[in-house]
């Protein structure tokens, strides 16, 4: 993770990325076999596997997603909320948030100004940066235009109870003149005066 951690990263979490292209083939049973399989290695280790999605992975809208979590056993296979990714993909990063929240480990915290509605993750080698249509991708968190709705995903995270780390991911922060210093103290100015708020207020 480059940036300003704000709230950290465990030190015994992996973090798997679904790494299949998004067409390449439907969800099947054995896709999470696979996860648990590698989760039983790891746990012998201590490490405990969790499963992070991007926009252009095998795993990406909504429906693949409750679906692969409807197949993988809670115990071994967890989830990694990445709020920029989900958004850009379509999904409501807090709903997906609500639905499984009990297996959820851990956080990137970003923003975006864009969805994929033309199918930009079908671009290859990498669609973060093959995108035709959209020369950036990923925003410091409260960027005018965002998506994300951190307000209620802080409020969410809070009223479950989550103890767990949060990170702030700066993805690409130095594209069109951008810059990783200035978006750090952007997300940390952010965090401290709007997140950090919310997390201690009672829930309702």
């Amino acid at each position: 993770v480059v940036g300003a951690a704000v709230f950290g990263l465990q030190d015994d979490e992996h973090i798997g990325q679904i790494v299949g292209r998004a067409f390449a083939s439907p969800i099947a049973e054995q896709d999470q076999l696979l996860w648990v399989a590698h989760r039983k290695l790891t746990q012998q280790y201590g490490v405990n596997l969790t499963c992070h999605h991007e926009f252009y992975g095998g795993i990406r809208t909504r429906a693949q997603i409750d679906t692969f979590y409807d197949y993988a056993d809670p115990q071994y296979v967890k989830f990694f909320v990445d709020t920029a990714q989900h958004c850009i993909a379509d999904v409501d990063p807090v709903d997906v948030y609500e639905k499984h929240h009990e297996r959820v480990t851990g956080f990137h915290f970003k923003d975006t100004r864009f969805k994929d509605t033309n199918d930009d993750y079908r671009m290859f080698p990498d669609a973060e940066v093959s995108a035709k249509t959209t020369e950036k991708w990923f925003y410091e968190m409260g960027t005018d235009e965002g998506l994300v709705d951190f307000e209620s995903m802080m409020r969410s995270v809070r009223d479950h109870g989550y103890t767990g780390w949060i990170s702030v991911e700066h993805d690409k922060a130095d594209k069109l003149g951008g810059d990783y210093s200035e978006s750090t103290a952007i997300a940390r100015w952010y965090a401290k005066n709007v997140l950090d708020g919310i997390y201690q207020e009672k829930s309702a």
